[in-house]
C-alpha cells in the first residue's frame, strides 16, 4: 500500500520513492526537495483535469451554482447586520473573495474525486487540526490557498473525508495543529494627517486611485479641474494592517445562524455549502461593523466619481469606503493597470459594477471603453545590444485556475528558456539576461541560478529596468504586463506555451498574425533559430512593413498610443 502525500508536509526522507504517491505537483514548488527525491512520473497523481477545455467545461457547469450561492449569501451577510443592501454593494466587498474561493474548492474537488476514481488503496498521515482557519480578507485567504501548506493540508483533508465514502485511503492521524496568525509590523497613526487629508479629499470632484506616474497624474487632474494630490494616507498598507492585528475570532453562533438554503443538486454543492460558512472572512461577518466605524471617523466623503485600477480589487479598507460611496450616488470607473489579455479574472466580478470600465484591450461591451495606454511602462534608448528574457509567476497549489497556468506548469517555461539559450550563438551570449518572476513560490531565482551565470539573472528591480532599455530585443514568457511593455517599447517576442493561458478565442486571429510574422514563438528551437537569424540586424525585421503592420493590429487588440491620451481620458472621466 502506497502512502498519500497531500502536500510537502510529513514526508520523511527514508521512505522508499516506489512506495510514494504526491497529491500533486505542487511539491516540487522546494527545487531542493525535488533534487533529493529524484521523482518519477507515477510518484505524481495527475487529474488531468487542469488543461483549457476541461477547465472551461467544469466552471460552466458549475457556474448557476456559484451565482445562487452568492445570491444566498448576500440575503444572509445582509440579515446578519440587519441591512438590505444590493448586490452590487455587496460585490464590491465579498469579490474577488467569492469567486476565488469558489474555483479553488471547486478544482480541489475534482482532484479528490479523480483520485478516488483509481482502484489503488492509500494510506495518509492527516493533521489534527484543533481549530478552524480563520482569514482577515481577500489579501490574507490568497496566500494562505496560493502557497500554505496547512491550510490546503485542511481543505484537501476535508474533502477526502468526505468524498472517501468507500475507505480507500486508511487515514492515521499523527500530529495536532492550530492555525494562528502572525501580527503585522504597524506604525502608530498620526491624527493630524488623517485630518488634514480627509478635509483634502473632502474637497475633491475625483478621486483617482490609479498608478501613471507623477507626470501623468498631476496632468489629469489639472485637466479635470482639480488639485492634483495624491492620497497616500487614506488605504495606506500600515492602515490596513492596523485593522488585521485587531482582527475579532470567529463567533460560530453568528455562523451556525447562516444558513444559504440552496437545495444541492450534486456532492460538491452539498460539501461547498457545507464548507462556506466557516471559510468567509472576519471582515464580512464579525468585524464588519468595525470596519465601517473606521470609514464614518476617517474616510466620511464621497467624491462624485471613484477611477480606480487596483485598490477596487484588494485593498480592504477601500473597498468598504467605495462600497459606501456606491450607496451614496458615487459613479465608478474601473481600468486595467497592466496586460490583460484576453482573459477573465476574478476582478471582473468587482468591475462588473463599473458605470464605466477602461480597458486597454479591444472589447465590444456597452459599458467597455477601449482607451489609449496611460499606465507608466518601460522605455528604451537608442543605444541597444542586450537580449532579455523575462519570466512568469505562478502559485505553489492550483489557484487563477481559470485564467493562468496552474502549480508545476510554471516549470515549463524553464524548459522553454535553457532549450533557447543552448540553441543561440555563443556570440549572443554575453548579452544574454533574464528576469525571474519576484514573488513567493518555485525558488525561481535559485532554478535560473543553477542553469545560469548569477551575474545574467536581475533580480533587483534597477538593474532589471537598466537592462531593460537597453535591451535591442526583449522575449516575454507569459501574455501580460511585461508582454505588452516590451512589444509597446520595441522588438520583441513571446515565447510561451499558449495552452496554459486561458485566452478567449477571440484573440486566434491575432495569435496567426503574430506567429506569421515570428513575434509569437511556442517551439524554443523555432525561435532561437529566427533570433538567431536576426541578431545582427534586429531593427530592420521590427521596422519592416509585415511587422509594423502586424505592430498595427497589436495595437488595435490590446493597447493604442495617442499623443492627447491624458485629455482623452479626462473627458472620459468627466
Amino acid at each position: 500500500m502506497r502512502k498519500l502525500y497531500l502536500t510537502n508536509l510529513n514526508y520523511k526522507k527514508k521512505e522508499e520513492n516506489k512506495d510514494i504517491l504526491f497529491l500533486g505537483d505542487w511539491v516540487k514548488d522546494d527545487n531542493l526537495f525535488e533534487k533529493e527525491f529524484n521523482f518519477q512520473s507515477n510518484n505524481i497523481f495527475n487529474s488531468n483535469i487542469f488543461n483549457k477545455e476541461k477547465i472551461f467545461q467544469i466552471y460552466k457547469s458549475n457556474e448557476r451554482f456559484k451565482i445562487k450561492v452568492f445570491d444566498a449569501l448576500v440575503k444572509q451577510v445582509n440579515k446578519s447586520h440587519n441591512l438590505n443592501y444590493d448586490n452590487n454593494f455587496w460585490k464590491i466587498i465579498l469579490e474577488p473573495w467569492y469567486t476565488h474561493f469558489f474555483e479553488s474548492v471547486l478544482f480541489r474537488y475534482q482532484i479528490i474525486e479523480k483520485l478516488l476514481e483509481h482502484d489503488e488503496n492509500l494510506s495518509s498521515e492527516f493533521l489534527n487540526f484543533l481549530n478552524e482557519p480563520q482569514h482577515f480578507d481577500y489579501n490574507h485567504f490568497i496566500i494562505d490557498v496560493s502557497y500554505d501548506d496547512f491550510y490546503n493540508q485542511y481543505l484537501f483533508q476535508k474533502l477526502i473525508i468526505f468524498l472517501d465514502k468507500k475507505k480507500k485511503i486508511e487515514i492515521n492521524y499523527t500530529k495536532d495543529h492550530k492555525f494562528l496568525f502572525k501580527p503585522k509590523k504597524i506604525l502608530a497613526k498620526k491624527k493630524f494627517l488623517d485630518f488634514l487629508n480627509l478635509k483634502i479629499l473632502s474637497k475633491k470632484k475625483y478621486y483617482i486611485d490609479l498608478n501613471i506616474g507623477i507626470k501623468n497624474y498631476v496632468l489629469l487632474n489639472i485637466f479635470l479641474k482639480q488639485l492634483p494630490y495624491k492620497d497616500k494616507i487614506s488605504f495606506s498598507e500600515n492602515n490596513n494592517n492596523i485593522l488585521f492585528n485587531s482582527m475579532s475570532p470567529q463567533d460560530s453562533n453568528l455562523r451556525r445562524e447562516i444558513n444559504i438554503g440552496v437545495k444541492p443538486e450534486s456532492n460538491f454543492e452539498t460539501f461547498f455549502i457545507e464548507l462556506i460558512n466557516s471559510q468567509v472572512p472576519v471582515t464580512f461577518l464579525e468585524d464588519y461593523k468595525k470596519i465601517q466605524n473606521y470609514i464614518k471617523r476617517y474616510l466620511d466623503f464621497s467624491p462624485k466619481k471613484i477611477i480606480s485600477d487596483v485598490k477596487y480589487a484588494s485593498n480592504t479598507i477601500f473597498k468598504f469606503w467605495l462600497a459606501n460611496s456606491y450607496i451614496k450616488g458615487s459613479k465608478i470607473i474601473t481600468t486595467d493597470h497592466g496586460g490583460y489579455y484576453g482573459v477573465t479574472t476574478a476582478n471582473e466580478e468587482v468591475r462588473s459594477i463599473s458605470n464605466k470600465i477602461f480597458i486597454y484591450s479591444k472589447k465590444n461591451d456597452n459599458n467597455k471603453i477601449h482607451v489609449p495606454i496611460l499606465h507608466k511602462f518601460n522605455k528604451r534608448e537608442k543605444i541597444l545590444s542586450k537580449l532579455l528574457v523575462i519570466t512568469h509567476g505562478v502559485c505553489k497549489y492550483p489557484h487563477y485556475v481559470t485564467t493562468y497556468p496552474v502549480s508545476g506548469q510554471a516549470l515549463d517555461q524553464i524548459e522553454l528558456i535553457k532549450k533557447f539559450y543552448d540553441s543561440i550563438p555563443e556570440k549572443i551570449h554575453p548579452d544574454f539576461y533574464i528576469r525571474p518572476y519576484q514573488g513567493e513560490g518555485w525558488n525561481f531565482n535559485k532554478r535560473y541560478k543553477n542553469i545560469f551565470d548569477s551575474d545574467k539573472i536581475l533580480i533587483e528591480k534597477k538593474r532589471y529596468e537598466n537592462i531593460f532599455k537597453i535591451s535591442k530585443l526583449i522575449i516575454s514568457t507569459y501574455p501580460k504586463t511585461a508582454f505588452y511593455e516590451s512589444f509597446l517599447s520595441g522588438p520583441s517576442i513571446l515565447l510561451t506555451n499558449l495552452s496554459h493561458f486561458k485566452i478567449s478565442k477571440d484573440f486566434d486571429e491575432l495569435h496567426k498574425v503574430l506567429k506569421k510574422n515570428k513575434m509569437l514563438f511556442e517551439d524554443s528551437f523555432e525561435a532561437s533559430n529566427f533570433v538567431s537569424s536576426i541578431w545582427d540586424n534586429v531593427n530592420d525585421w521590427w521596422s519592416s512593413r509585415s511587422t509594423q503592420e502586424a505592430l498595427k493590429i497589436f495595437r488595435y487588440y490590446l493597447g493604442y498610443e495617442k499623443k492627447n491620451k491624458i485629455k482623452t481620458w479626462a473627458n472620459l472621466i468627466k
